[in-house]
C-alpha cells in the first residue's frame, strides 16, 4: 500500500500503529536499501515519513471510533 500512496489503515479493522511503522520501515528498506546511507536517506524521505505518520494517524482515529 506505501508503494502505491495508499494509507495503511486497514480493511475491516484497523491495523496496529507498529504493524504500519514495520511496514514504513520494509518500504524504506526497498527503495533506500539496507545500508547506513540507505537507513539515514529513509529518515530523510518526507514523502514517506507523512504518508506513515498519516497512517498512524489515521488508524489511532479509526480505532477509537469503533470503540464508541
Amino acid at each position: 500500500m506505501l508503494e502505491s500512496l495508499i494509507l495503511p489503515v486497514g480493511e475491516k479493522d484497523p491495523l496496529e500503529p507498529r504493524s504500519i511503522m514495520l511496514g514504513g520501515w520494509q518500504e524504506a528498506m526497498r527503495i533506500h536499501g539496507d545500508r547506513p546511507e540507505g537507513l539515514v536517506a529513509a529518515l530523510d524521505d518526507q514523502r514517506l515519513q507523512d504518508l506513515v505518520g498519516k497512517a498512524i494517524e489515521m488508524s489511532v482515529v479509526s480505532s477509537s471510533w469503533r470503540k464508541q
